[in-house]
């Protein structure tokens, strides 16, 4: 392990956003693995917040040598809210709680679901540690109906792959069932003024998610940002599915990551693509994530 002059070294590096990101990580993963290296507590900045971490931890690691884990995602976020007045954010799936501490900056509310305690505790760690207090913790996750479910903890180095599905990691061990609440009925005993966006990144149980908030997402019309994985599409027929859970008028956009515009150089953005039937029913099977955008916001 560097000694902490040599770790300041490539935190500054890592935080070159002009510079390659591909280039950044392979540099810095050659002296500190974070699949490898022992535990190594830290605390950094975080946009202007504090955040602690540990180094053998990913969505940590890339917070601490980069900034932000899946930085691009965090600026669409903000981006959606902008024009928004004292925008309501629902956030299914806060795992550690990066999304729900940077969208704190940017709205009136962040409800946080997050049923599984060892990284409920982290999100709630670091909402005490910043004084936050527009965060709201519910430690529940949100479905399709009120049930107990099996939860598959995860097993390794990123926190973020616990599962509803048995076969999303194989890795994952079974640590108990955990409450789900249905969505809607959830979220009418909060009395919520507006939901302006819903964030979505549950492993595989999004579908479930966007069953249980029906009646949510008909009323308000949020943008809605979820992740697609593999186990995600093994619970759909196809993903013109998802257009049938939607109201009509909603766009649905692929997102794509853009940083590199050249092999050394990069700017950190990001582009959205919009998917017409015909694209998602050829669309091929990978790990992606969406932007279903509101005909509110979509103009």
């Amino acid at each position: 392990m560097l000694r902490p002059r040599g770790l300041r070294f490539l935190q500054t590096l890592g935080r070159q956003d002009w510079l390659s990101p591909e280039l950044r990580r392979r540099l810095i993963k050659k002296f500190v693995n974070h699949n490898r290296v022992g535990s190594y507590p830290f605390e950094t900045d975080f946009f202007c917040m504090k955040y602690r971490g540990n180094l053998n931890e990913l969505m940590d690691w890339f917070v601490f040598f980069f900034g932000a884990y899946e930085k691009e995602e965090l600026f669409l976020l903000r981006d959606l809210l902008k024009d928004k007045p004292a925008p309501v954010v629902i956030d299914v799936g806060a795992s550690i709680g990066q999304h729900a501490l940077f969208m704190s900056h940017y709205c009136y509310q962040v409800h946080a679901f997050e049923p599984y305690h060892r990284a409920r505790s982290l999100l709630n760690e670091k909402i005490a540690l910043n004084r936050i207090s527009n965060i709201i913790v519910h430690e529940v996750g949100l479905g399709a109906i009120n049930e107990s479910l099996n939860f598959y903890a995860p097993v390794g180095h990123n926190i973020g792959t616990g599962s509803f599905d048995p076969s999303h990691r194989k890795k994952n061990q079974l640590i108990g069932q955990l409450q789900i609440r249905k969505g809607d009925d959830y979220l009418a005993e909060l009395n919520l003024k507006s939901v302006d966006l819903i964030k979505i990144d549950v492993e595989g149980f999004e579908k479930n998610v966007l069953l249980g908030l029906q009646q949510t997402i008909y009323r308000y019309r949020p943008d809605i940002f979820m992740e697609c994985t593999l186990t995600t599409q093994k619970t759909l027929t196809d993903l013109q599915e998802i257009i049938e859970l939607l109201p009509q008028g909603y766009i649905i956009c692929e997102f794509c990551p853009k940083s590199q515009f050249h092999q050394l150089f990069s700017k950190t953005s990001y582009c959205l693509r919009r998917l017409d039937c015909k694209t998602l029913a050829t669309k091929p099977l990978d790990n992606f994530n969406l932007l279903l955008q509101s005909p509110q916001s979509s103009g």
